[in-house]
C-alpha cells in the first residue's frame, strides 16, 4: 500500500471490481456510518489488515503457450484484522 484517502461520503462505497492477474490499483472501504449524529462502526477494533485473494478464473480466449497459465486468474483486495 502506498497511499491513503479518508472520505466522508454520503454515498455507499462501490463494490471492488476484480482485475485480471493483479490486484486492483484502488478501492473504497465503508469504516462506520452516522446516523442522527451518532457515529457507529462497521468493523472492529484493531489494526486493518488487506490480503489479496483470487477471487474466480476464466478461460483464457487463446490456447496457453508452454509456462503460461490455462486459464485467467482475477483478484481483489479481502479485508480483516488483526
Amino acid at each position: 500500500m502506498t497511499s491513503v484517502t479518508l472520505t466522508i461520503d454520503d454515498d455507499e462505497p462501490e463494490p471492488q471490481t476484480p482485475t485480471p492477474f493483479a490486484l486492483p490499483s484502488s478501492f473504497d472501504l465503508l469504516l462506520g456510518v452516522v446516523s442522527d449524529g451518532s457515529a457507529y462502526r462497521t468493523i472492529g477494533c484493531g489494526s486493518i489488515v488487506l490480503s489479496g485473494v483470487e477471487q474466480f478464473r476464466t478461460d483464457k480466449d487463446e490456447p496457453a503457450e508452454p509456462g503460461e497459465l490455462v486459464y485467467v486468474p482475477w483478484y481483489v483486495w479481502q479485508v480483516g484484522l488483526a
